[in-house]
């Protein structure tokens, strides 16, 4: 292309030169003018765009399913010079949809997204801002982008573009899972002898163990000398509770027992949802709740293999447990959630509670359940699927549980 515009530059400059030589002043003329439409066409597509300003946003950054969010768009151009054809290409999830204003996405070459394109025009040291609702059903982060801004020269002969790929150039959001009623676990628990209470307080004399801090610690509770033997790490003391039992939230996103099933979503959303309606009852009444599963956990920037929140009750600990459990996505290759299950279990008070929801009862699970059980603490499976040959057995003292256990009536 570039030697395409050298060859019709030099072919124009000796127009020129020959209407001059010739003494032609209509076609010299003609010649000057295509030189001044040309200069004209290539200043737009060098330096139209240099300085212009892309911003994106999404506020609230997370919501529950079929409630709104607003996304803002921004263009803002510092220079005297107008911009007349601007083009703003966008992708949409395809699960998003602008309240009101379906006609504005357009079909793209991807899968499961959309492509949204806004036509505008800027003057000098001008913005142009946009404001859509957006509304969905589905469970994830929903991440905008990439994003390409194309500029045509005022004669529409050239033009110029500029991606925007780079995480930090993409805006998101992050619809929660759907929350439903549950029954209390402790009065289901406790309905079989599984649940004791506890006292209100704490005693500060008996201490448990330390453990990393978390956001939500008190800085009293900070051992300073523990710390101070660690290089990066702060710890607290963490006193014997008599109040209320941790809970231990275990996930399997594992939805088929053989690796060639398919993926079953309907589990996975049901599963994350009674996960996440779970934390969200304990929570309420102040037990520290916990959650850990097995899939890739999709943030802003990055991508990480597994879900880790250790249990904490604090105020923020529901909106971490919402957010967590509204990203992750079953992965490629699993996690064994054994392991992360079995590596807590040596910090979790003794008589706490492991809760694993799954599908089915892999034989790889059962001797995680005996484990945990064996350790002094109260293990409950919740299981999706009726019992099949080739399935690990549930231990003695594991209390089985069906998802009509919990849902409430």
């Amino acid at each position: 292309m570039v030697n395409s515009r050298r060859a019709a530059l030099s072919g124009i400059v000796l127009l020129v030169v020959l209407s001059l030589f010739l003494q032609l002043p209509l076609a010299a003329a003609g010649g000057f003018l295509m030189l001044l439409v040309g200069a004209l066409a290539a200043y737009y597509q060098r330096y139209g765009l240099m300085g212009v300003a892309l911003r994106v946003k999404i506020h609230p950054g997370s919501v529950f399913p079929d409630e709104q969010t607003e996304l803002a768009l921004a263009i803002g151009n510092p220079k005297r010079v107008p911009l007349p054809f601007l083009t703003l290409e966008q992708e949409w999830p395809a699960a998003v949809t602008p309240v009101g204003r379906p006609e504005l996405l357009g079909d793209s070459s991807k899968p499961g997204r959309k492509l949204f394109r806004l036509f505008t025009h800027l003057g000098g040291r001008q913005q142009v801002s946009r404001r859509y609702q957006l509304t969905s059903s589905r469970r994830g982060r929903h991440v905008f982008g990439p994003q390409t801004l194309r500029l045509y020269d005022p004669i529409g002969l050239l033009f110029s573009e500029r991606h925007y790929e780079r995480p930090r150039d993409l805006a998101s959001y992050v619809v929660y899972p759907k929350l439903r009623p549950v029954r209390s676990l402790p009065a289901v628990l406790r309905a079989g002898g599984e649940w004791r209470a506890r006292s209100l307080l704490e005693d500060p004399t008996l201490l448990r163990s330390l453990r990393q801090w978390q956001a939500g610690d008190a800085m009293k509770q900070i051992d300073w000398r523990a710390s101070a033997r660690s290089d990066d790490d702060l710890y607290v003391r963490q006193p014997e509770s008599v109040s209320r039992l941790e809970v231990y939230l275990g996930l399997n996103l594992q939805s088929s027992r053989e690796t060639w099933g398919g993926l079953r979503q309907d589990y996975i959303e049901e599963a994350v949802s009674l996960t996440a309606s779970l934390a969200w009852d304990l929570l309420g009444t102040k037990h520290p709740v916990g959650v850990y599963a097995n899939g890739m956990l999709e943030g802003e920037a990055t991508r990480t293999l597994g879900v880790v929140l250790r249990p904490a009750a604090h105020a923020r600990q529901l909106q971490h447990v919402l957010t967590a459990l509204g990203e992750v996505q079953q992965a490629a290759a699993y996690l064994d959630l054994g392991r992360l299950l079995v590596a807590e279990a040596g910090r979790a008070m003794a008589g706490s509670v492991f809760v694993v929801i799954t599908a089915f009862v892999s034989p790889a699970l059962t001797p995680v359940l005996l484990y945990l059980r064996q350790r002094g603490h109260k293990v409950v499976v919740v299981h999706f699927d009726a019992p099949e040959a080739g399935d690990g057995p549930i231990p003695a003292g594991v209390v089985a549980l069906t998802p009509a256990h919990l849902w409430a009536s």
